[in-house]
Parts: C-alpha cells; sequence; structure tokens
C-alpha cells in the first residue's frame, strides 16, 4: 500500500465534547492524502466514544496508551508514521480547511524545506479570539537565531519532516515544552523554514490549560535554553540564548510583582529587587526597589502606595498581546 504524503498527530487527553470538532476540521481538508494518527493518552471520559464514528474513514488510525503526556503521545505517533511530513493537531485545536493544501504546495516548492508552520487565530469559549503573530514579525529559511529568543511556533501549525524529526529524539516527554525543546534540537541540526501568514489553524485556550500557567512556562523556558546553551558552541548564537534567559528571568520578576501586588504581598520590594537583578541595566526598578524598601523601613510613603496599584493594572506580555490583537 502506497504511503500518505502526511501524518498527522492527535494527541487526546480527556477531550470528549472537543474531540469530535477536531476530527471534523481533518475531514473538511481540501488536501486528502494524510493519514491521521489519533493517540488516546488514558482518557477516562468519553473521548474513545466521540472518536469512533471517524474510524470509518480508512485514514484515521486510533492507538490507546497509559496516560504519558502529550510529548510521549507525539512519539507514539512519529514511531509508527508513514508519511513524509509529520504535523501536529492537538486535540483540542482545529484546522481550517485549506491547512494542509497550502503547506503541501510550499513543500513543493523548496527541496530545502524541513519545517513549515503558520498563523493561528487564538479564541476562549467566551467568544473572544485574536490573531497570535503579526504577519511582518514571522520569519523563514534558517530560523535558529529567531527560535533560540522564545518558541515562535504554534504547534497545531507546525509540519516537519518525519525523518528530521526522528533524527533529533523527537519530543521531550513529562515536561512542558516538548515541541520547543524539539525545534530547538531540529535547528541545531539544520533547519529552513517556510510560512503561512494568514491562519491555518484556530488555537483554543482553555482555562486551566497549561497555557495559562505563564510561571511554570517561563521557569520551563529558562531550563529548556538552558540545556540548548550547553551543547551550542557558536559564539553568535550562545549571545542570543544568554539574552533570552535573561529576559524570561525579567519576566518571571515581572510576574511575582504583579501577582505580589494583586495579592497585598507586604514585602513587594523583595519582587522589585528580583525584577532588577535579571535585569541590572533597569535603572527605574533599581530606584524603585530602593525606594519600596525604604518606605517598609521607615513607614514613610516614598510612592509606595501609588506605584503599587500602578502595578496592579500591569498587563501580562500575554494579555497586552491579547489587548492588541497580536
Amino acid at each position: 500500500m502506497r504511503n500518505p504524503r502526511v501524518t498527522v498527530v492527535v494527541p487526546v487527553y480527556n477531550l470528549e465534547s472537543l474531540i469530535a470538532e477536531t476530527l471534523q476540521s481533518l475531514i473538511a481538508q481540501t488536501y486528502t492524502d494524510f493519514e491521521a494518527i489519533i493517540i488516546d493518552d488514558g482518557s477516562t471520559d468519553g473521548s474513545a466514544q466521540a472518536i469512533k464514528p471517524f474510524l470509518a474513514d480508512q485514514r484515521f488510525h486510533y492507538v490507546f496508551q497509559e496516560n504519558q503526556k502529550v510529548g510521549a503521545a507525539r512519539n507514539t505517533a512519529l514511531r509508527i508514521a508513514r508519511g513524509e511530513w509529520f504535523a501536529l493537531l492537538d486535540g483540542d485545536d482545529i484546522w481550517l480547511p485549506h491547512k494542509l493544501e497550502v503547506q503541501i504546495r510550499i513543500a513543493d516548492s523548496d527541496p530545502r524545506i524541513n519545517l513549515i508552520y503558520g498563523n493561528a487565530v487564538a479564541f476562549r469559549e467566551d467568544g473572544t479570539e485574536y490573531v497570535m503573530f503579526r504577519s511582518e514579525e514571522m520569519r523563514e529559511g534558517d530560523i535558529t537565531a529567531w527560535q533560540y529568543e522564545r518558541n515562535h511556533l504554534a504547534a497545531s501549525t507546525v509540519m516537519v519532516k518525519t525523518e528530521e524529526l526522528r533524527a533529533v529524539g523527537g519530543f521531550e516527554e513529562k515536561k512542558l515544552a516538548e515541541d520547543y525543546v524539539a525545534w530547538l534540537r531540529l535547528a541545531q541540526r539544520g533547519v529552513w523554514a517556510r510560512v503561512c501568514r494568514t491562519p491555518v489553524a484556530r488555537y483554543r485556550i482553555r482555562g486551566g490549560s497549561r497555557v495559562g500557567d505563564r510561571l511554570g512556562n517561563l521557569e520551563r523556558t529558562i531550563e529548556v535554553a538552558e540545556e540548548c546553551l550547553e551543547r551550542e558552541k557558536r559564539p553568535k548564537y550562545v549571545a542570543i540564548l544568554r539574552r533570552s534567559i535573561a529576559r524570561a528571568r525579567g519576566q518571571i520578576g515581572l510576574e511575582r510583582l504583579r501577582k505580589a501586588a494583586m495579592n497585598g504581598d507586604p514585602q513587594i520590594e523583595k519582587y522589585l529587587w528580583e525584577w532588577w537583578r535579571a535585569d541590572p541595566k533597569r535603572v527605574k526598578t533599581l530606584i524603585r526597589a530602593f525606594l519600596s524598601t525604604l518606605s517598609a523601613r521607615t513607614g514613610v510613603d516614598f510612592g509606595h502606595r501609588a506605584y503599587v496599584e500602578r502595578v496592579r493594572g500591569m498587563l501580562t506580555e500575554r494579555e497586552q498581546a491579547e489587548s492588541e490583537g497580536d
């Protein structure tokens, strides 16, 4: 039997109410030469029953495994994938009908390409939505430096050469940022990327999802970047990774500062000092930390209360992006 051009991996964990919409978006694809490997990662709800009707389509294959997290689910599919290209579709996201057709057309345009990604529309159940990336900021070609800054790829928009993904060991298992680890390893091996600047997917943001764990995501980003730094020997990229780590530490400091202000933490000055230490070039932060400490020790308000109120109104990076429609 001839191998399909594309293998699509669909990890599922307790998505009974959402998985049908995701799989329907696969059936609606205008490009049809694909196989879909649905990895049920130990679901305890009715996900299996929701998936069953779709298995009448011979392109769809169902695999159940004990819960091992999304990285392991993707690796299970990677081991049995028959397609030249390996495409990611998380079980709560939705592809737009032209997604595969556009990306295959791009793949056929240049033999150097080993990764294709696209823009996406992030949406919440309350109806709010925004385009995730500005078209002009999406990079092509050797995107190593860009990816070293932070993970710019929305997983459910990515299609990567199957054998190259296997060559870098697939996905990290049992940890956050499993896709980012894979993209960094691929970048170090050699990446040549192309992009669909118009949205090709709808990216669902759910309450309680990993997306909402900003501090956890930032801490894991630092860990991933430090692991990459240990392998990276090229001075240009070493410098980029170090800046990325410093920036993430600063964002952690800012987020902790904001949470302290929101929660009425009386020791807010310690978070100001933490924020400043992450980036000692922040002279205003140094001054504010000093005045905050002085206020706490003397009982005299050196503008501390007004600053706390201002911090309470600060937007996190993600909230700012949403408010700007980024």
